[in-house]
């Protein structure tokens, strides 16, 4: 029978009624060479409903003193396709690994940071129904992801390529102007500038491409999960910038909303703040303001 080690949600006993329609029995265990790490939750409905703006994750150090705990599981093939269905939304990879028990087992990571798995990972790898292998050259350890199967109705097996990942690109109206905001006010870095008057800019996990004059109109939102809300506001202020709606509780995150030169604007946010009321107000697209009464209706400020 397989292992799944977990270092997360499913070690909760509601999760595993509601996946698995039973309590699993598990040993503690170890994931050596890996330490715990957060990735920004990109879906935000899943954000939404979780109430959280973070999944935990764990990141590939190779090191002999990283470690992450969490408890190993003996499940059945059913019982690991049905975690498979509920890693899928949060986009996470299913990766076998060694234990510090020396016991194989499965552990999903996030899908955005498999590149990032080196040497203490082998063989196969399972991304939600996209198996997947690594390729061993000397000391490099590339991630082949294969395609799909999946049949038509008249039985005949199709491929369909997996999907890696999503970049926004913002419109602006005068590219240096929009990358010196984002490097200056934001703390972004110039990835590249190419022909067609066309950047992109990143900080940390965070990607976004520049567009001058095409691909969209100036007005795009784009949401922007971060670690910290109220640090990057200090950030943000010691540069000059002010928020266009200030840091806010709602059900979702606690969340700012930030405005480039084009009017383009930043939702950035980070997990509700337990020490903070929550919020009553939201600045919408046009830049009204709206309150939410007690009952939780909302309604414009200005009447």
């Amino acid at each position: 029978m397989p292992l799944l080690f977990s270092y997360g949600t499913l070690q909760q006993e509601d999760v595993q009624q509601s996946t698995f329609g039973r309590l699993l029995r598990g040993e503690r265990d170890e994931l050596p060479g890996f330490e715990p790490s957060v990735v920004a939750i990109q879906d935000s409905r899943l954000a939404a409903e979780s109430g959280r703006t973070h999944h935990a994750n764990v990141t590939f150090t190779g090191g002999l003193d990283t470690r992450v705990p969490g408890t190993v599981f003996e499940i059945t093939e059913p019982e690991l396709a049905a975690a498979d269905d509920y890693e899928r939304r949060a986009a996470y990879v299913r990766v076998a690994v060694t234990l510090a028990s020396g016991r194989q087992a499965w552990v999903y990571v996030d899908a955005r940071s498999a590149s990032a798995i080196r040497g203490e990972v082998g063989g196969a790898m399972h991304i939600a129904g996209i198996e997947t292998r690594q390729a061993h050259a000397g000391d490099v350890h590339e991630i082949a992801v294969a395609h799909v199967e999946s049949k038509d109705l008249d039985g005949v097996t199709a491929r369909r390529p997996g999907f890696e990942g999503a970049t926004p690109i913002v419109p602006v109206r005068q590219l240096q102007v929009s990358i010196d905001f984002y490097v200056t006010m934001l703390g972004f870095e110039v990835r590249f500038v190419g022909p067609g008057k066309f950047a992109a800019v990143s900080r940390d996990r965070c990607d976004l491409f520049l567009c001058e004059g095409d691909q969209g109109h100036p007005g795009t939102w784009v949401w922007i999960g971060v670690e910290d809300v109220e640090a990057l506001l200090e950030e943000c202020r010691a540069s000059g910038l002010e928020p266009r709606h200030p840091p806010t509780n709602y059900p979702w995150a606690y969340e700012m909303q930030l405005e480039d030169p084009d009017g383009n604007v930043l939702r950035i946010g980070s997990e509700r703040r337990a020490d903070r009321p929550d919020g009553a107000s939201w600045r919408d697209m046009r830049g009204v303001r709206w309150v939410r009464s007690p009952a939780g209706e909302w309604s414009r400020a200005d009447g």
